[in-house]
């Protein structure tokens, strides 16, 4: 089976498109995940406000992925901080990650391409 790191960069509450690519998205890593393949989540810039959307079919998805799938996902702490999103994350007990960089600096993704991942980005 395949790897496959999904790379949410969109704003879904910035129209219907974009909501429907955050969604589209969020669906495709279960199904995925359903499929055997091994997944990860990587949350950046303008794809942080999923988690603050109050569409519920994307909270559902995020739930979904994150309780009963248990699919692993960062929230780049450089992105949350640059946007002033880490008091609204914060709030929401999630943290953001310094998994691929720190707060004061923002390194890339190419460490999931190293371990094979295929990199999707939303």
């Amino acid at each position: 089976m395949g790897k496959y790191l999904f790379l949410i960069l969109t704003d879904p509450d910035k129209d219907d498109e974009n909501r429907f690519r955050v969604f589209n998205a969020l669906l495709n890593a279960v199904e995925f995940k359903n499929g055997g393949h091994e997944i990860a989540l990587w949350f950046a810039s303008f794809g942080l406000q999923a988690f603050l959307t109050n569409d519920k079919e994307i909270q559902g998805l995020l739930t979904k992925l994150k309780d009963e799938l248990r699919i692993p996902y960062s929230l780049c702490g450089y992105c949350a901080d640059r946007l002033n999103l880490g008091g609204a994350l914060a709030a929401l007990q999630l943290e953001t990650s310094c998994f691929m960089g720190g707060h004061n600096e923002f390194v890339g993704i190419s460490g999931y391409a190293s371990q094979g991942y295929q990199i999707l980005i939303y």
